[in-house]
């Protein structure tokens, strides 16, 4: 059974809100990168999550996005 550091495991809650909604956008992968790296080292935990998102990229299990789709405004060009 593994412990997971306090990085990891907001990691693994940043993971999986990111499932939740099916889609990454740049801010959540900062803010994932961000975590990992905030004690100044990358352990075994941490790698695993971000190879984890890497291969729900590749198999286009989550899709990545410019922005967060509750983030946009409106669409106005046919106004």
């Amino acid at each position: 059974m593994f412990v997971l550091n306090e990085n990891a495991e907001k990691m693994a809650e940043l993971l999986h809100r990111i499932i939740g909604k099916g889609e990454v956008h740049s801010g959540d992968y900062a803010a994932l990168l961000a975590e990992a790296d905030r004690d100044g080292r990358l352990d075994i935990r941490e790698q695993a999550i971000l190879k984890a998102l890497a291969e729900l990229i590749d198999h286009k299990l989550i899709r990545r996005v410019s922005r967060c789709s509750e983030c946009r405004l409106p669409d106005k060009s046919n106004e």
